[in-house]
């Protein structure tokens, strides 16, 4: 097991990438160059040479891989490799780390710290959410599926900051949270063409992936449940994920939800039932459009989730 040392230095930056991947939960190579690596240049860069922007982004590549990687070996950080596509060109086809901090992790930044004379300085980051995981097993779709959240709520807060929105609060929810996670049975009755009925019964859930408050510069808030889809379930399984929210709206529970975020996160609400959004994300247009249609026979969109 790799373990600390007191050569290695670590920068602001450094810490703010533990912190991130401690918020996110799981961030590869990729997410985390584009996040604290953009300034990073080839020594040989010429803005005015457009054949030099090949040479950049290398560059920043090797530079945020090699960093991390660092961090690995040194215990600060853990990882497990996932291989995005495959392909028939090695260059492509090479696997992708993804980074997570574990419970071990943080001890080390404790021992690192406190071998810097900056014990007290591990306050900050003793609450962070570790990922217990012994094994280093995740399986790619869980890998993958776990990203996509990531980038999802990434390109939230981003998008935020250029419009002058507010975010009250994000939260990951997958694979399930135990606050707010609801299990039903549905009974349903059919009738037969003799004149019998029988009685079907069927689970749902209500489980998203995630949960989002957002603020308006004018002060209005806007709730979301957010499913990310990456294409690894059939339609009427999918179909059920909605069902399941609906289920949630006419048992009168999205107020509570309401509440239970406000009291969380510390904001006002005037009306805790307001309404909420379920914000699907899928990997492609062709998939949206199947996922939209097939949504149209439970008439959501007649609906304010509430």
């Amino acid at each position: 097991m790799p373990t600390t040392s007191k050569s290695i230095q670590l920068s602001q930056r450094d810490l703010a990438i533990i912190r991130d991947i401690a918020r996110y939960k799981f961030l590869d190579t990729f997410q985390l160059e584009r996040r604290y690596f953009v300034e990073i240049k080839h020594r040989r860069y010429d803005p005015a040479d457009p054949s030099t922007e090949a040479q950049r982004a290398n560059a920043r590549h090797r530079t945020a891989a090699n960093r991390l990687t660092q961090l690995a070996r040194y215990g600060l950080l853990s990882r497990v490799f996932a291989y995005p596509k495959a392909s028939d060109n090695p260059k492509i086809g090479h696997p992708t780390a993804v980074y997570y901090l574990s419970p071990q992790n943080l001890k080390n930044l404790q021992t690192f710290l406190a071998a810097k004379s900056k014990a007290t300085a591990y306050e900050e980051y003793q609450d962070l959410a570790t990922t217990a995981n012994h094994e280093n097993e995740f399986s790619h779709q869980y890998l993958e599926h776990e990203l996509g959240i990531s980038d999802i709520f990434m390109s939230v807060e981003a998008s935020a900051i250029r419009h002058g929105w507010t975010i009250l609060f994000w939260e990951r929810t997958s694979p399930f949270s135990r606050d707010i996670r609801e299990e039903f049975i549905i009974e349903t009755t059919k009738s037969g063409a003799n004149g019998s009925t029988r009685t079907m019964r069927e689970k749902l859930f209500f489980n998203p992936d995630g949960v989002l408050g957002l603020q308006d510069p004018d002060g209005f808030k806007y709730f979301f449940t957010v499913e990310y889809d990456n294409d690894s379930c059939t339609i009427p399984e999918y179909n059920k994920k909605l069902r399941g929210c609906i289920e949630y709206r006419q048992r009168k529970l999205f107020p509570q939800l309401t509440t239970h975020y406000a009291n969380r996160y510390g904001f006002k609400v005037a009306n805790p039932n307001v309404g909420w959004r379920v914000l699907n994300v899928t990997p492609d247009n062709q998939r949206r459009n199947a996922l939209f249609q097939d949504s149209l026979s439970l008439h959501a969109f007649k609906r304010s989730i509430r």
